[in-house]
């Protein structure tokens, strides 16, 4: 029975006359831009939404806050996961995942160290690999079958991809057009890149990027933009 959702995403709301559809646009502060993760919304969503933040940067919401009495108007960032609270990653996933200690390998096959479970790393992974090769090596691939993960330097080919291939697609209100040029990104904050729709399904979508990306990842989404401000949809990537 209500008429409305306010939420605090950093994310703006535009209706086109000319489309007559309702547009979902990035937040005016690029460091707090949320609209990647609500590349899910429809229409009918967008119709009843509201983003009372997205047109301020985080300086001027804390100001406003401090100028009303907020008591949280000068807390600290939030950096655990959300809704979970300040918990490490390995100790949340810990209790909820069954691991398996595995083999650390790179394209050679040759065992360079070993993991403590493939639940833990993630693609483009550097950090606590505890492997004592001479030039840095990242985590490429996570073989699940054989409990492996691949690593090499970076440079290498494994760390970059061209193409990418979604599935779950999802779009605001129009999806793109085969050949269409847009722009797109794989990871939150990450700038904006150019690509072109090479193939485009009911439900999955192909993507050729204008220079190949690094730690391109199953599981996380890709969300597509027409230009830096207008978002057009996303999925996941396979």
């Amino acid at each position: 029975g209500y008429d409305y959702i306010a939420t605090g995403h950093y994310a703006r709301i535009n209706y086109d006359q000319k489309s007559e559809q309702f547009q979902l646009l990035a937040g005016v502060d690029p460091d707090k831009d949320q609209s990647y993760f609500l590349y899910n919304l429809k229409q009918k969503h967008l119709s009843r939404t509201l983003f009372p933040i997205g047109s301020l940067t985080k300086t001027e919401v804390r100001r406003i806050a401090k100028s009303i009495g907020l008591p949280n108007a000068s807390k600290k960032d939030s950096q655990g996961i959300c809704f979970i609270g300040d918990v490490e990653i390995k100790e949340f996933l810990n209790g909820k995942v069954k691991t398996k200690i595995g083999n650390i390998v790179n394209h050679k096959g040759k065992v360079l160290g070993r993991h403590n479970g493939l639940a833990y790393y993630t693609i483009g992974q550097r950090e606590g690999l505890a492997i004592s090769e001479k030039i840095p090596h990242y985590v490429v691939a996570k073989e699940i079958k054989k409990n492996i993960i691949l690593v090499a330097p970076l440079g290498e080919e494994a760390h970059f991809e061209s193409t990418i291939q979604v599935i779950n697609t999802s779009w605001v209100g129009k999806n793109p057009q085969l050949g269409e040029k847009i722009k797109a990104r794989i990871r939150y904050r990450q700038p904006l890149f150019e690509a072109k729709v090479s193939d485009l399904g009911q439900k999955t979508l192909s993507i050729v990027c204008e220079e190949a990306q690094r730690a391109v990842t199953p599981g996380q989404s890709v969300v597509l933009y027409s230009d830096p401000d207008i978002l057009l949809g996303g999925g996941v990537i396979v």
